[in-house]
């Protein structure tokens, strides 16, 4: 019956295909974006928002399974949907850019993904009301990025103001304090100053183990950045200690 129905089928796919992602059942979920996409374009317009948002779950579907350069090609077709028509949300032109930014950034295009992140940041500040989360999110990306490019000083920063920004909404104690300590740990320790980074990390798995739990697999990839941060310290034991934790 839903196949004389096109419209309402393709609804359905996406939808699915979406939790299926959240389940991390990747290739699926590629599958049936793909098909609820061929089942839009002959009946939207090229620019409808339908199209867009299912350019961007195909992109997102293609990205977590491994399929980078189609991930940057539908999302680059979605991003320019997005940006033409006037009555995308703030948000939804936010995530799309970040989105975008994954795509180049895991093809080693750092620079090309900053741009992208940059955009999305300013996009995020510029709506009304903000989303103080959502801006904190894209300033740890950022600060990320900057990373893998060693401008630290740039990093440092950005890390700094998106930690802020989680202390204030969120609370000191909340697991994703911990997660942009992380990140600004790895800041610290690509700088060399191991001390620092060392209690930063340390103060993270205290916030990150007391809110979820010791054993929860959360709290697994700080101990693994402890371990890094030893090893590049040049602790080897104490690394090997954290590694098998």
């Amino acid at each position: 019956e839903l196949r004389e129905q096109p419209l309402i089928r393709a609804q359905l796919l996406d939808t699915v295909g979406v939790v299926y992602a959240n389940l991390g059942r990747y290739g699926e979920a590629l599958e049936l974006g793909e098909e609820a996409l061929s089942l839009r374009r002959p009946l939207l317009a090229d620019d409808h928002p339908d199209i867009a948002s299912s350019l961007e779950h195909v992109g997102v579907f293609s990205l977590e399974n491994g399929e980078f350069a189609a991930a940057e090609r539908y999302l680059e077709q979605a991003l320019a949907i997005s940006e033409s028509r006037s009555d995308t949300a703030a948000a939804q032109l936010a995530a799309v850019l970040s989105q975008l930014a994954r795509a180049v950034d895991i093809q080693d295009r750092h620079q090309d993904a900053s741009s992208l992140l940059q955009r999305a940041l300013e996009t995020q500040e510029r709506a009304a009301p903000r989303d103080e989360l959502a801006i904190a999110r894209t300033l740890s990306l950022l600060s990320e990025n900057l990373q893998r490019q060693r401008r630290i000083d740039e990093a440092e920063r950005l890390g700094s103001r998106a930690l802020e920004i989680l202390a204030r909404e969120l609370g000191e104690s909340h697991p994703l304090v911990a997660e942009s300590l992380t990140t600004h740990a790895r800041t610290a320790m690509w700088d060399d100053r191991f001390q620092v980074a060392h209690d930063r990390i340390q103060r993270a798995i205290a916030i990150m183990e007391s809110a979820v739990g010791p054993d929860s697999p959360r709290a697994i990839p700080l101990h693994n950045v402890l371990g890094l941060i030893f090893e590049q310290w040049g602790k080897l034991d104490q690394a090997e200690d954290a590694y098998l934790h």
